[in-house]
C-alpha cells in the first residue's frame, strides 16, 4: 500500500490489520473498517479532520501493555467543517473520533477504540501546606512520581473560582513540587475544629496532574475561543432493524485537550468531550 498524501481520505478495509510506524501527513478523514495499531517504538501523531471506526479497531496501547511513548491524535476543524452523517446511529459530526459496530451476514461485529497511556499513579492529591501567591514550591499530602514539564492544576480555595490555576512542574522530590513560574493566587491547606474538638474539618486545595503521554487534541484555530469548537469522542452503536451493533471505547491515562463543541444540546447528538451512547455499561477505571 502506498503512503497517503496530504489531505487524503484514507480507508483501512475490513480484514486488514495495519501497523503505523511513521507519522503520516495531515489527512482529510480516516475510516477504519479493519484495524490500525500504532507501533510502540517512537513518539507518533496523526492529524485529521475525523476518525470513524465501524466494526474495526484503533489501538494505541492496551490495558495490560500501555503505550510507552507519546502519541497525539490531533483533530482539526471548526463550526463550518462538514459533518459525517450516520444512519440509524448517533451522528458522528466533525472534528471527531467515533466508533460503531457493523455486521456481516447478520452477525454483529463490534468496533473498538483502545487508548492507554503510561500509568501516572496518583493523579489527584491534596495540598499539604498553604501555598501563597509568588511561591515556586508546593507541598502535597502524599508523594508522587509526576514528571518534570508536566502540567498540573490547583483548585481555588477562595470564593473566586477563577483562582483555580495551572502550573508546570520543574522538578519533584517526594511530596515537594518545584514550579517553573510563581503561583498567581493563594491556595489554602488548613483545618479547624469545633468547640470541644468533637469534629475537625479541612479546607485543602486539590492538586491534579493534567499531562498524559497519550492525548486527543482539538486543534486550536483563530476563532477557537469564540466558537468553542473542540474535539469530540463518541462511542455509540448502530440499530440495524432492532439488532444493536455496538462500539466500545477503553481509555486509560489519556489527556483530552480542547474538547467539547458548544451549540448542541440535543440528547441524540451530545457534543461533549467524551460521550457513550447506546453502547451498554461503562466502567470507571479512575485513570
Amino acid at each position: 500500500m502506498l503512503p497517503p498524501s496530504t489531505n487524503e481520505v484514507v480507508q483501512i478495509p475490513g480484514g486488514v490489520w495495519m501497523i503505523l510506524d511513521v507519522d503520516p501527513p495531515k489527512l482529510k478523514r480516516l475510516f477504519i473498517y479493519g484495524a490500525l495499531e500504532v507501533e510502540d517504538t517512537a513518539d507518533r501523531s496523526i492529524e485529521t479532520e475525523l476518525v470513524l471506526i465501524q466494526g474495526g479497531s484503533f489501538i494505541v496501547g492496551r490495558e495490560d501493555a500501555p503505550f510507552t511513548h507519546k502519541f497525539d491524535l490531533i483533530l482539526h476543524g471548526n463550526h463550518l467543517t462538514e459533518d459525517q452523517p450516520m444512519y440509524d446511529a448517533p451522528n458522528c459530526g466533525a472534528k471527531a473520533l467515533c466508533v460503531y459496530g457493523t455486521s456481516a451476514r447478520d452477525s454483529p461485529i463490534p468496533g473498538f477504540i483502545d487508548m492507554h497511556g503510561v500509568d501516572v499513579g496518583k493523579s489527584w492529591v491534596k495540598l499539604g501546606k498553604t501555598a501563597n501567591a509568588g511561591d515556586t514550591t508546593i507541598e502535597l499530602t502524599e508523594t508522587v512520581n509526576w514528571e518534570a514539564n508536566s502540567e498540573i492544576v490547583l483548585s481555588a480555595t477562595s470564593w473566586e473560582y477563577k483562582e483555580t490555576e495551572k502550573a508546570v512542574i520543574a522538578s519533584v522530590s517526594g511530596n515537594i513540587i518545584t514550579l517553573t513560574q510563581p503561583l498567581q493566587f493563594k491556595h489554602l491547606s488548613s483545618s479547624s475544629s469545633l468547640t470541644g474538638g468533637s469534629f475537625t474539618f479541612y479546607q485543602q486545595a486539590e492538586v491534579g496532574l493534567l499531562t498524559r503521554s497519550v492525548r486527543i487534541i482539538g486543534k486550536d484555530y483563530a476563532e477557537q475561543e469564540e466558537e468553542q469548537f473542540g474535539a469530540r469522542v463518541l462511542v455509540a452503536a448502530f440499530d440495524k432493524f432492532g439488532t444493536i451493533l455496538p462500539g466500545y471505547g477503553r481509555f486509560s491515562n489519556v489527556e483530552f485537550v480542547r474538547g467539547g463543541q458548544e451549540g448542541w444540546s440535543d440528547n441524540y447528538d451530545p457534543r461533549y468531550t467524551l460521550a457513550f451512547m447506546n453502547s451498554g455499561d461503562h466502567v470507571d477505571a479512575d485513570g
